[in-house]
């Protein structure tokens, strides 16, 4: 009888219930919280990644320099320089030639940042393009930038139910200006 009684008297307390259900709760809560964050964080990021692609393709489209050319790579950095960009970051800049007047496109220059490399694949005999992982404009002369950036959430060591993420963005414009298309110069 004496069992029951102090049965009785502990389900009647609730000293303690708030806490145990604190407690119950705190590691959904803590996921959820991280969650937004990452998930903010990663939009945030393809959206630079996106900006940094389309800035970079308009402006390199009325470039007719290697050294402009290559001083947008370097822009390219400081543009992502808040999320590490030159460590975890890469763009390829390719210019890519009407072949005749067929929609056809041939690779004709290419310029990458360190340790990036392009999507885009083209025939080794004609310099054609073969495929591309995105819709390439037909018809016309493009400058194409490919950005990828190798997305490491803050978290993942810690929870490991994040995953590491490889972003490409891309961009393409039509060269503007006079003269060649090829903004490199003759070897």
């Amino acid at each position: 009888m004496m069992t029951f009684k102090k049965i009785s008297q502990f389900k009647q307390e609730s000293k303690g219930a708030s806490m145990v259900e604190f407690a119950l709760i705190l590691p959904l809560l803590l996921t959820v919280s991280l969650g937004i964050y990452e998930t903010t964080n990663y939009i945030m990021l393809s959206a630079k990644v996106n900006e940094i692609a389309s800035g970079l393709s308009s402006w390199i489209a009325a470039q007719t320099s290697t050294a402009t050319i290559t001083d947008c790579l370097v822009g390219a950095n400081l543009m992502g320089a808040n999320y590490n960009f030159s460590a975890k970051g890469g763009v390829v800049v390719s210019g890519l030639q009407q072949v005749g007047s067929t929609t056809a496109q041939k690779l004709v220059w290419q310029q990458a940042s360190l340790g990036a490399t392009s999507q885009i694949t083209t025939s080794a005999i004609t310099g054609q393009v073969t495929s591309s992982p995105f819709t390439l404009a037909s018809a016309s002369n493009l400058v194409v930038v490919e950005v990828t950036y190798n997305y490491q959430p803050t978290f993942s060591y810690f929870l490991g139910i994040f995953p590491s993420v490889k972003l490409l963005k891309y961009a393409q414009s039509v060269p503007t200006g006079s003269g060649g298309f090829n903004p490199l110069p003759a070897s």
